[in-house]
């Protein structure tokens, strides 16, 4: 017997408006019966009449279906004439989330800890656990540079990452602002309906005018990674320098090579170990690439990966956040589960 799963976020019941649309991907059925699509209840698949409680409580469940806003926090369980499973539903940051506690390689007390640290999106994207063989690669000891993203600009004439047009951009939206304000002034002085509000899109004004304009790496940045580049102008600039997108198993392998790590120094979180939220005291910013060498991993020349106490003598070579600073484009998709092949679905319900 097996579950079919919804994790439900923002619970209420709709009106006569099917779910709309699907944050990831829809999850199949866990059992054997044949996916559907657009899964939109708890349902068990069994043999024979399914007896359902919650919390103990026999429930009576209409067409052995439970609809997300009839979900309520606790244990559901459903029996058949073969044994018994439950998912458990929780109560996370004001929405309901339902914990599917096996099928998906991770135990029941990691699964509940994820949920009541809201950390959803890390059972959805990263599960099931699977191993991988890889061939041998290459992998840049650090992100891309602003500097080094600029001689991409330079020699290509492609545009360059709006961060480097913000004196541009602070202008137009000066003028953006004042010209809207005198449209509204001058709409009231004519006792005339003021024109319906507009917001200045700074993305949009310098993808439309970056031509025109001129730019420059701030000197404070040229170190860190580059960043508001989109995955087609990341796959032209490893073109470029002839090189590559990893992929998103290559990057977990250079993270944690054969070992089962949950981070790429060990299975303990250390604050100054990576660039995150909590070592810039919830700010967000980025630093120079190579800034937290506690956090690095470490390769000797044959590519074996050894431990940071034995770099030196190894002669290794450190590549640098694996964990934290920026997100990284790779080949794959963030999706859930392996290939085509997901395990949960996040919706959100309307209300």
């Amino acid at each position: 017997m097996r579950w079919w799963l919804l994790i439900v976020l923002g619970c209420s019941p709709p009106a006569d408006d099917p779910i709309p649309g699907e944050i990831f991907r829809p999850g199949p059925a866990l059992g054997p019966t044949a996916p559907r699509a657009g899964v939109d209840a708890l349902v068990c698949d069994g043999e024979g009449p399914l007896r359902w409680t919650h919390d103990g409580a026999e429930v009576s469940v209409d067409g052995g279906e439970v609809l997300p806003w009839e979900l309520t926090p606790g244990t559901w369980a459903c029996e058949d004439d073969h044994g018994r499973t439950e998912v458990q539903v929780r109560a996370v940051g004001g929405n309901l989330v339902v914990v599917l506690l096996d099928d998906i390689g991770i135990d029941k007390k990691e699964a509940v800890a994820l949920v009541e640290e809201s950390q959803v999106g890390a059972i959805v994207a990263e599960y099931p656990q699977y191993s991988a063989r890889l061939d041998d690669f290459y992998y840049m000891p650090t992100e891309v540079t602003n500097e080094q993203f600029a001689a991409f600009v330079r020699a290509t004439g492609s545009e360059p990452p709006r961060l480097w047009g913000k004196e541009a951009i602070d202008d137009a939206t000066r003028a953006f602002a004042e010209r809207v304000g005198k449209a509204a002034k001058d709409a009231r002085d004519a006792g005339l309906p003021v024109p319906e509000f507009e917001e200045f899109d700074p993305a949009d004004w310098w993808e439309n005018n970056w031509q025109d304009c001129e730019w420059e790496i701030p000197t404070d940045i040229s170190a860190h990674p580059v960043v508001y580049i989109s995955y087609e102008r990341a796959e032209a600039y490893a073109r470029w320098a002839g090189l590559r997108l990893i992929s998103e198993e290559e990057h977990q392998a250079v993270g944690r090579g054969d070992d089962d790590l949950r981070f790429p120094w060990g299975d303990e979180w250390i604050e100054e170990a990576a660039n995150c939220t909590e070592a810039n005291r919830r700010k967000s910013a980025t630093a120079d690439v190579g800034s937290y060498p506690l956090g690095a991993s470490w390769f000797d020349p044959d590519g074996k990966r050894v431990d940071a106490e034995d770099a030196e003598k190894e002669s290794a070579l450190a590549v640098h956040d694996i964990c934290g600073n920026v997100w990284e484009w790779t080949t794959d998709w963030y999706a859930p589960a392996h290939g085509d092949e997901p395990v949960l679905g996040i919706f959100l319900l309307p209300g």
